[in-house]
């Protein structure tokens, strides 16, 4: 039987599993287009992420962002392991300076608005609920929606074209046309969805 052959990724000695990387390479690669997404920094030796959070909780800069030096995660938030598992440094370190979160749906919110450029002053962290933390984002300008979102599949002018047709055509015939779900039609006319587009 043939020896499999290695991930091409440099340095990785996993077996290959398609189009030339092991499997984390390849669904790095699926989701991002990029087999080395997220991995923007040298790993670190172990418990040195760590460590350096514990080092920066007393952080006496109250405006300037504390850069994470270590590995990011692809949207840019700082990423470290604890416990065996992966996990947001601005969230550790925000645990670290505010105790537990008051829920399991709290978020660690940056005051900054620069958690996508890996901020951890602990000192711009805070427990906010999900909508707390969505109007945050709205109010620096970081919340991403319409067709700079990653996942949309549609253009303004698009969604445009289709508020003008509206029901003067069958949503399932604007969804074949467009390359959408029906249901992504109807939110559309309604206003549900991409509500604010000309």
């Amino acid at each position: 039987m043939a020896a499999k052959l290695a991930c091409s990724v440099q340095d990785c000695v996993e077996p290959c599993a398609a189009r030339g990387y092991c499997s984390t390479h390849y669904r790095k690669f699926m989701c991002h287009g990029d087999p080395l997404a997220g991995r923007t920094k040298k790993p670190a030796k172990k418990g040195e992420p760590l460590q350096w959070l514990l080092d920066h909780v007393a952080h006496a800069d109250k405006d300037e962002c504390l850069t994470w030096p270590f590995a990011t995660f692809p949207n840019g938030y700082g990423m470290t392991m604890k416990d065996g598992k992966t996990c947001g440094a601005h969230r550790y370190m925000c645990k670290l300076v505010n105790g537990a979160p008051p829920s399991p749906d709290h978020m660690a919110a940056h005051s900054c608005g620069k958690g996508n450029e890996a901020c951890v002053n602990p000192n711009h962290l805070r427990w906010a609920t999900p909508q707390e933390n969505t109007l945050d984002r709205y109010e620096h300008g970081t919340m991403i929606f319409g067709e700079d979102h990653h996942k949309s599949k549609l253009t303004t002018d698009q969604v445009n074209e289709i508020r003008k047709i509206g029901r003067s055509m069958k949503q399932r015939d604007l969804a074949k046309l467009y390359g959408v779900c029906k249901s992504t039609i109807g939110y559309i006319i309604r206003g549900e969805h991409w509500a604010a587009t000309s």
